[in-house]
């Protein structure tokens, strides 16, 4: 009797051990083929290369003259009633914007309203006495010196498109009266004794083309991704950066941290991948904003980083297109399981090697990002060996991630 009893209990266990391991192989393969296209050989023919979009740019100089007034412009903080799915798809058009007070606000409304006025390099913003009352308090010229960085930070990171203007060129002038004892102040944003575009333009015909130029190519990879899903967008957009872009190695060359002189050049830093990465997701209607801070590479050094964060499905996740695009030692080649180990990550993975930092410059008030989803939008499957630490994917190449120098 008591043989039959423990028969049945060891019969009992095996049982349930079997389906124990049945369900945990169906788990494990519900897994593989949630991830199985990340492994796949990408499509060549989504969107055509670099080069064969080159073919088709129409480099026009014909625009419209621009107007010469000086206007002291204010964003209208009136938004216009908008839907749930509005709201999501243009909550990162003015992410850093939010974030400033009032002075800041002003400034970023400035240059944000005369973008094309901006093109000549030497457009003037009057802003006439709208900081008197701020420069007649005892601090008031620092506190409008924090304003104008900080403004100038949040509109260089909100409008990815705006890659003509060196802030190093850009005066913020401030000019006083006395009468009656009494001082009134007039603020001015304006250029020294050369304009204020970068070396690569010289006038504002130049940039017209330039722009010309970017329009026409980023156009043709848009319309290349028309009808996909928002997530699909995402991976072809990230591997065509791959694909087509490299990194600046050199340190030395031009145009390297803006739109321009990654679809001109092909060559960028991380700063570079970033920008260009949101600026075609923003004319995806695709949230995306650039991330700024530190990380640590394999080899343990820890310098200044770039990267983005992208709203899918209402959260936010990681994605470092530079570190998916990683120099690789000893001739080895990037597979289609390397290109993601920075894709649609979240926190837990995320912050390992990389650390935010929202105080842009020293003279600027620290940012806040957005929240990541504590876990990421893709396991890959691929990425991991079982009896292995799943903190420590298996990588089957030696590789150095790039720096924003």
């Amino acid at each position: 009797m008591k043989n039959n009893k423990g028969n049945i209990l060891l019969k009992a266990v095996i049982a349930l051990i079997t389906i124990l391991i049945i369900l945990s192989l169906c788990f494990l393969a519900y897994l593989y083929f949630q991830e199985i296209n990340l492994a796949k050989v990408e499509p060549k023919n989504i969107i055509a290369t670099l080069e064969q979009l080159e073919e088709y740019t129409n480099h026009s100089n014909t625009h419209n003259e621009q107007e010469t007034n000086i206007v002291k412009p204010i964003i209208d903080e009136q938004e216009p009633a908008i839907n749930n799915e509005q709201q999501i798809k243009n909550i990162a058009d003015h992410y850093y914007y939010s974030q400033l007070d009032n002075n800041g606000k002003i400034i970023y409304a400035g240059l944000y309203s005369n973008k094309e006025n901006l093109k000549s390099g030497n457009y003037k913003i009057d802003f006439g006495t709208e900081f008197n009352e701020l420069l007649n308090q005892t601090d008031g010229e620092a506190k409008l010196s924090i304003a104008f960085q900080s403004a100038w930070d949040a509109f260089s990171y909100d409008n990815a498109d705006v890659f003509y203007i060196d802030v190093d060129k850009v005066l913020l002038i401030t000019e006083s009266r006395t009468s009656w004892g009494k001082t009134t102040y007039n603020v001015v944003i304006c250029a020294g004794e050369q304009n204020y575009l970068i070396d690569t333009f010289k006038d504002e015909e130049e940039v017209n083309i330039a722009e010309d130029y970017i329009e026409n190519i980023s156009n043709k990879i848009v319309s290349a991704l028309q009808g996909y899903s928002d997530y699909d967008k995402i991976k072809y957009l990230h591997n065509w950066i791959i694909d087509n872009m490299e990194y600046d190695i050199t340190l030395e060359k031009k145009d390297t941290r803006n739109i321009y002189g990654a679809l001109k050049n092909k060559v960028i830093v991380c700063e570079g991948y970033a920008r260009l990465f949101k600026y075609i997701l923003d004319k995806m209607q695709i949230p995306c904003v650039i991330v700024t801070g530190e990380a640590t590479n394999s080899t343990g050094k820890t310098e200044l980083h770039a990267w983005n964060y992208v709203m899918l499905e209402e959260k936010w996740y990681a994605v470092d297109v530079t570190w998916d695009d990683p120099l690789i030692e000893n001739g080895g080649t990037l597979n289609n399981e390397n290109r993601y180990q920075y894709f649609l990550k979240g926190a837990n993975e995320f912050f390992k090697d990389h650390k935010e930092n929202g105080k842009f410059v020293e003279n600027s008030i620290e940012f806040k990002f957005p929240t990541l989803s504590q876990w990421g939008r893709s396991f890959l499957w691929q990425n991991v060996t079982l009896g292995t630490d799943l903190s420590k994917p298996i990588i089957n190449c030696q590789w150095v991630q790039r720096f924003w120098q």
